[in-house]
C-alpha cells in the first residue's frame, strides 16, 4: 500500500507498524478485518507524514522527504494504544 502512495518507509518504521499490527491481530474479534485494519494504519501513517511536513516550510521539504515515512509518522501505533482496535470491535456486520 505503501508503495503505491509512492513511499518507501524507513527500517524502524515499518518495524513499528508490523508491531502495532500484530498487536491488532492478537486482539481481534469476530467482527475485525484484517485488510481495513492495515487500510486504517497506512491511511493514518500517511496523514502523519503530510502533517509533519506541512509545518515545515515550502524550502525546507526535499523530495525525499516526501517519498519517505520516519518513526515520528508512526510513533502513535503502539500497543496499548487500542484507539484503531476499538474502533474495529465497534463494528457490526450489516448496515
Amino acid at each position: 500500500m505503501l508503495a503505491r502512495e509512492g513511499i518507501l518507509p524507513e527500517t524502524d518504521a515499518l518495524e513499528q507498524i508490523g508491531k502495532y499490527l500484530t498487536f491488532l491481530h492478537q486482539r481481534k474479534n469476530k467482527f475485525f478485518g484484517n485488510a481495513r485494519a492495515v487500510r486504517k494504519v497506512v491511511e493514518k501513517a500517511i496523514k502523519n507524514q503530510h502533517l509533519r511536513l506541512a509545518t515545515l516550510e515550502a524550502g525546507e521539504r526535499k523530495d525525499d522527504m516526501l517519498k519517505s515515512l520516519i518513526f515520528e509518522d508512526v510513533s502513535e501505533f503502539q500497543a496499548g494504544n487500542d484507539a484503531l482496535l476499538e474502533s474495529e470491535l465497534q463494528r457490526k456486520v450489516g448496515f
